[in-house]
C-alpha cells in the first residue's frame, strides 16, 4: 500500500501474497505450507535448522532470500538457513 500511495504502483496492481511465520517450524508440511505465498517472513529462530526441533526444507522451496542485517549471515543459525538454499540467489 506504501508503494501504491507513492505511485510506485498504480491502485490495480495486485500485492504479493505474505506470510509472517509467528512460530517454529516443526514439519515438512509447516515448509510446505509456505508455498502458496510470494514472501515469506521469518527469523532464524523460526526457520533454521540448526535449532534441534526444526527440520530442513526442500531446497527448491525458495528462489530469493532477502537477509535483513546480513551481517549476522556468518553466525552458525543464518549460515544453516543459507546453505539450505544452494540455488537461491
Amino acid at each position: 500500500s506504501v508503494l501504491k500511495r507513492a505511485e510506485v504502483f498504480a491502485d490495480d496492481v495486485s500485492g504479493p501474497s505474505v506470510f509472517e511465520l509467528a512460530s517454529q517450524v516443526t514439519s515438512a508440511d509447516d515448509w510446505e505450507q509456505m508455498r502458496g505465498f510470494d514472501v515469506v517472513v521469518a527469523t532464524p529462530n523460526g526457520i533454521s535448522p540448526a535449532y534441534e526441533n526444526i527440520p530442513s526444507p526442500p531446497p527448491d522451496l525458495f528462489n530469493l532470500l532477502l537477509i535483513d542485517e546480513a551481517h549476522h549471515s556468518p553466525a552458525h543459525t543464518w549460515k544453516t538457513i543459507l546453505d539450505c538454499f544452494p540455488n537461491a540467489e
